[in-house]
């Protein structure tokens, strides 16, 4: 994971240099698409790759679409009191969702706040047993953040914190006789890197 992560880096700043190199002018008024990763998950032993589209004339909205995994950290796990110090170990093993953003001066640019809905898969796992289990849930979360542009160019940096409401949907959160405990309140920190082509 760390190599995709060095290769995507190295791509997109590639790119950024041929651009300012030739003399590229990006057009107005026209769609615009960011790709953005979430380099924590990398070293949550996962991924996060997101595709955002800004509509076409649209200086404020941005919508998209977002694929992850990663091992959760044991500070989450045990942020639920149900479970604390009972050996979790949990993994989302992939999650999928949609999202919106309103950006209050211009996409992609300082303050924003959003809104993600989407799927997440989970593994569960105990410490000194070799069983598991799955279950699916549902996702509705709105988060704020700001986004900073240190290199006045296409590469820009999105801190975000958010809250949000979970339930499942399929699956068995019970193993070794013990109940995992979903609660239904969630809340996820992070920063994601991002270029606009």
């Amino acid at each position: 994971m760390k190599t995709t992560f060095t290769i995507l880096l190295f791509c997109v700043l590639s790119i950024q240099n041929l651009i300012a190199q030739t003399g590229i002018k990006p057009q107005e008024n026209k769609i615009k698409f960011s790709l953005e990763i979430d380099p924590a998950t990398f070293f949550m032993k996962g991924y996060g790759l997101h595709l955002r589209i800004q509509p076409k004339t649209c200086d404020h909205l941005l919508f998209g679409l977002g694929a992850y995994s990663l091992d959760l950290p044991k500070a989450m796990v045990d942020f639920n009191k149900e479970n604390k110090g009972k050996g979790w170990d949990v993994r989302i093993q992939h999650g999928l969702s949609l999202f919106g953003e309103h950006h209050f001066t211009t996409v992609n640019q300082k303050w924003f706040i959003g809104a993600q809905a989407g799927v997440q898969k989970f593994r569960l796992k105990q410490e000194h047993s070799e069983n598991e289990t799955t279950y699916s849930n549902a996702l509705a979360m709105t988060y704020v953040g700001y986004t900073f542009n240190p290199f006045n160019n296409n590469i820009y940096i999105k801190p975000w914190v958010g809250l949000g409401y979970t339930t499942k949907i399929s699956g068995e959160n019970t193993l070794n006789n013990q109940s995992y405990d979903i609660a239904p309140l969630t809340y996820f920190a992070t920063l994601h890197i991002g270029y606009t082509f």
